[in-house]
């Protein structure tokens, strides 16, 4: 017990360098090992000790930075992964929202036209006539506004989506929505160019087919962005 005392006494005045350490050197010749010690070098082994704790000290500084490096990176794409889905979405969204207006406003222009063919024009009806024209002529602004709206927001989105590997399916969705549009505007047109108006039950079965197509056309485009929602996160969850 008393040299396992005295080692320790040795060691931490080796590491300290005290003024004591040739007095307890001394002593601790009387225990048949000293020798030993007084005839090394510690002004070395203390140099190599020291040099042993820079390398330590240096790895664990070049770790921590190789990792502060790592999460600064990861926050970097975390962050910019972000802001590209709330761009993305906040534009869908806008974009969905649009085109069940213009589905909405096309159905009411198609009814108040063919409606107003089917007024007889005779002079008591000159009033319930100007007030369908007066509401055709809004509806019809409305729907240049929000056909260009549509447009702008449309180009954009796919432009933001540059590179992405749902593109032509989103490219071909939109072409498929513009020309279910377009051949809405077309048929309202026809009811003014021909005067002929629909029957009631013509109306009701055209109005109902013209919003099916385009509750469908709408939910494989907001599928699509789902789809993209959710790789997105799968991919935002593996980021350590």
């Amino acid at each position: 017990m008393e040299i396992i005392i005295w080692k320790v006494i040795m060691g931490i005045l080796i590491i300290l360098n005290l003024p004591m350490f040739p007095w307890f050197v001394k002593n601790y010749n009387q225990c048949g090992v000293g020798d030993f010690l007084a005839n090394l070098n510690w002004s070395a082994i203390i140099a190599a000790v020291a040099v042993g704790v820079s390398l330590i000290a240096l790895w664990f500084q070049r770790r921590d930075l190789k990792k502060q490096a790592t999460y600064q990176r990861n926050t970097f794409i975390l962050q910019n992964t972000l802001n590209r889905d709330s761009i993305t979405f906040g534009m869908a969204g806008d974009i969905i929202g649009n085109v069940q207006t213009q589905v909405q406003v096309m159905k009411m222009l198609y009814r108040d036209k063919s409606v107003l063919n089917s007024c007889d024009k005779e002079v008591e009806n000159i009033e319930e006539v100007r007030k369908f024209e007066r509401s055709i002529d809004g509806l019809s602004n409305s729907l240049k506004e929000l056909t260009n709206e549509l447009t702008s927001k449309g180009n954009t989105l796919q432009l933001y989506m540059a590179g992405e590997t749902v593109l032509p399916e989103i490219e071909k969705i939109f072409l498929s929505i513009q020309k279910a549009l377009n051949q809405m505007i077309e048929d309202i047109n026809d009811i003014s160019n021909n005067n002929e108006a629909p029957t009631e039950e013509e109306l009701k079965k055209k109005l109902e087919k013209f919003s099916s197509e385009m509750i469908l056309k709408l939910q494989v485009f907001k599928n699509i962005m789902k789809e993209i929602k959710l790789s997105s996160l799968d991919k935002l969850s593996k980021i350590d």
